[in-house]
């Protein structure tokens, strides 16, 4: 009899990994639910609302070839146009494609671990997976994690699916994969410095490899330049600018490299990054003349880089924080509203069982590191990977979301130490355990002595919901969360969204004292004197409107707005020379096409009261 056909699954496999699966799919939907049940379901704040917005732009304009360079990944955005072009409701669909994904990653990093150890670690690996709690937040969130992890996790599959490096084309699949992986974050792209002197030390080692040397090499970097190009072309094309993939490098490396950074996510002095996403009028101001995307990231990485070599000791100090921070036991969230502790506290009941969390693998994987050292081939590019992507993000600032996509590698290793610790305990063998129990004290000391905390309020996330209702027009609701969180954490930009609040339901003296208060906050805000500016020219008293729109200006003298109101108020007084003069200028600073088109026709019909034919 012929020999039967071997399946890629035994039977056994399947039985587990099934029932393994479904747990993941099962977890993940019920934390669908319990969004699905909040106000943060279809209400997108920061990072989500920004690619959103932009790939809502994409199908609304048809243009998917962009018209400005990426500041966001593009990756994330293109998939969130799609899903938008394709289905009616895309926060369902999106998140549901997400959640397909993440429970399809477990399978992915079952098949690694069973690679690199063995079915018992590939189990193990898989069940960790599968109830991790970070995989099961963001398989639910508008954000790149899911979609960046799952291709980080076919990368390294690929890395080691090849037992001996023959297949050329190989190296294609990688170079695409880790290309991919760097759309959705381009940090990943260090790992290139790391990967191309190991497969040249490596094939030059072997005499079989040797002859595939340059062929492997020239389909790795033709594999990478494949997916990037059309995204740096389409930056050329949009604003004869040459930008890589995106424009967020240099403002993130100042943001983590300043006097006053701390190692996480802080927002430096006088920069409003909710205003000036990317630092763009803070930089043009200081250099005194319009700058490209390339330029502006120029400008703050220069920044950054001034910092470290002024004060090399503390750099180097805050650089060591950074990384002991990377493996720290808390989030450390850009915004509490994309946290999972936040949903624990006030809308999850998944969250608040003990599912594993970062920390929790981390400290396993250390012991699963140890060992397993040196146990196969493969482990050197892996290390190389773990070593790359920590430096990729100290280099910058730590956040939990920074983290996701090495944590396939980890729950690997996680997964195999889960196994041999019960296995070095039924053995007895207790002395192979001293070395792993003695590294994972060490990081647990570090982590509790060296490791600054911080205290992350739930200002901001009370701010988002206060402007989630503000815009849904439940102009009470919106006023009770700004004040909860102004009571946490008191400042300009909470006062003048509660002047805007009591300015929409009439209460003008409240609006009044509301922007003065930001004002004597903040002096500096142009938002704080221009939103005044608009409350005194709806109440008729245009002098004072014009002095506020005027401060506004010579606090940002690109603020076309102001000179748009101030135009209409010289208008009212059948001054058309100087509404003339303020017109133009605001259609100079002005960037929405719309509004354009709008002033361009006051424009006009100025000119031709005024007796221009130009």
């Amino acid at each position: 009899m012929p020999p039967t056909k071997k399946s890629f699954f035994e039977k056994t496999e399947v039985k587990f990994l099934g029932i393994i699966l479904f747990v993941g799919f099962l977890l993940r939907i019920i934390f669908y639910f319990e969004l699905k049940n909040t106000p943060l379901f279809s209400d997108l704040f920061s990072d989500s609302r920004i690619y959103f917005d932009f790939a809502k732009d994409i199908v609304r304009k048809n243009d998917w070839f962009g018209s400005t360079v990426f500041y966001m990944s593009p990756a994330y955005t293109y998939f969130l146009a799609l899903v938008r072009a394709l289905f009616d409701d895309v926060f369902v669909f999106a998140r549901f494609i997400q959640i397909l994904i993440s429970t399809v990653n477990i399978l992915l990093i079952y098949l690694i671990a069973k690679k690199l150890f063995s079915p018992k670690a590939g189990y193990a690996a898989a069940f960790i997976s599968a109830i991790y709690s970070v995989f099961i937040f963001y398989s639910a969130s508008i954000l790149i994690e899911t979609l960046q992890t799952f291709f980080v996790s076919l990368l390294i599959f690929y890395l080691i699916k090849d037992a001996d490096y023959k297949f050329e084309k190989h190296w294609l699949i990688i170079g695409i994969l880790l290309s991919i992986s760097a759309l959705f974050r381009a940090n990943i792209l260090l790992f290139i410095l790391f990967i191309v002197p190991w497969l040249i030390y490596n094939f030059r080692q072997s005499e079989i490899l040797k002859p595939q040397l340059a062929s492997s090499l020239l389909f790795l970097v033709l594999g990478i330049i494949i997916p990037i190009l059309p995204i740096t072309i389409n930056n050329y094309l949009a604003e004869k600018d040459f930008v890589l993939i995106t424009s967020n490098s240099g403002i993130n490396f100042f943001i983590g490299n300043n006097d006053e950074a701390v190692g996480v996510y802080k927002t430096p002095k006088n920069i409003d990054l909710s205003l000036d996403l990317s630092g763009e009028k803070n930089a043009e101001k200081i250099a005194g003349k319009e700058l490209k995307p390339s330029e502006v990231s120029e400008f703050w990485f220069d920044k950054g880089v001034e910092y470290v070599t002024s004060n090399p000791g503390k750099a180097g100090l805050l650089t060591l924080k950074k990384f002991f921070l990377f493996f720290d036991n808390k989030e450390n969230p850009q915004s509490a509203i994309m946290d999972i502790n936040f949903f624990a506290k006030h809308y999850s009941t998944l969250f608040k069982l003990p599912l594993p969390g970062f920390y929790f693998v981390f400290l396993l994987s250390l012991a699963g590191i140890i060992l397993s050292f040196n146990k196969t081939k493969y482990f050197t590019i892996i290390y190389y990977f773990i070593l790359s992507y920590v430096l990729s993000t100290v280099i910058f600032f730590v956040m939990g979301r920074f983290r996701v996509a090495l944590a396939p590698v980890l729950i690997v290793f996680a997964g195999y130490g889960a196994i041999k610790i019960y296995e070095i305990i039924r053995s007895k063998e207790m002395n192979k355990l001293i070395i792993p129990a003695g590294v994972i004290l060490f990081f647990i000391i570090i982590n509790v002595t060296f490791v600054p905390k911080f205290t992350f309020t739930e200002y901001d996330a009370y701010l988002n919901l206060g402007n989630s209702y503000f815009e849904k027009q439940e102009y009470d609701r919106a006023l009770d969360y700004y004040k909860k969180s102004l009571a946490l954490h008191s400042n300009d930009g909470i006062y003048i969204l509660i002047g805007n609040t009591l300015a929409v339901k009439k209460d003008v003296s409240g609006a009044f004292e509301s922007y003065k208060k930001a004002i004597e906050m903040n002096p500096e805000n142009p938002l704080s004197h221009f939103n005044l500016g608009v409350l005194f020219s709806q109440t008729g008293n245009l002098s004072k409107a014009l002095d506020a729109f005027r401060t506004t200006i010579m606090i940002d003298s690109t603020f076309a707005d102001a000179y748009r109101n101030i135009a209409i108020i010289f208008y009212m007084q059948e001054n058309y020379n100087e509404s003339l003069i303020n017109f133009e200028r605001c259609l100079y600073f002005i960037k929405d096409n719309k509004a354009k088109i709008t002033v361009q026709q006051d424009i006009k019909e100025l000119k031709r009261r005024l007796g221009i034919n130009r």
